[in-house]
């Protein structure tokens, strides 16, 4: 895509991205060489991958339920957080499948309209996976940073501490 765009005299004044997308933005921003950035998403994901093997996590779009009707009805369910507040009538949920399958049944009972099983590798932005994060920064002190050369945005949902576990 961004040879489409250079191809084409297309040159952003400001990067951003979500969770994966972050290392692209870093690199469109000049911040990470296409080598490292390349580097740096495979070891993220081999460090997911070990963190919590395929299934045993599991993700859900939460859809036309009030925020904090899903904050209250999965406070009490082990194993599941919000991991993502998309925008109004869609909140994603992720943790353990089991947390997920016990919250989605909550949910359609508090009425969710729908609770859609994410087809996902892993529970994503969720504390599952602090220790790929923090196995993540100790690679990351190898990785050379570059000066920017135009603005980078990190975007994530303040509300949720759990929002970008796995960010630079």
């Amino acid at each position: 895509m961004l040879k489409v765009l250079e191809k084409n005299h297309i040159k952003a004044d400001v990067s951003a991205g979500l969770s994966l997308g972050e290392y692209e933005s870093l690199y469109y921003a000049g911040v990470l060489s296409a080598k490292d950035a390349i580097r740096t998403v495979r070891k993220r994901g081999i460090l997911m991958q070990e963190a919590v093997p395929a299934g045993v996590g599991a993700m859900a779009a939460v859809l036309r339920l009030d925020i904090p009707v899903i904050e209250e009805t999965i406070k009490d369910i082990e194993g599941v957080w919000i991991a993502n507040y998309n925008c109004p009538g869609q909140i994603v949920i992720s943790g353990t499948k089991e947390g997920v399958e016990k919250a989605s049944e909550k949910l359609k009972e508090a009425g969710a309209k729908r609770v859609l099983p994410l087809k996902v590798s892993g529970p994503f932005h969720s504390p599952l996976l602090s220790e790929a994060g923090e196995k993540l920064y100790e690679f990351l002190e190898d990785v050379k940073l570059q000066e920017i050369e135009l603005s980078s945005l990190k975007l994530h949902n303040s509300n949720s501490p759990h929002a970008s576990l796995l960010s630079l």
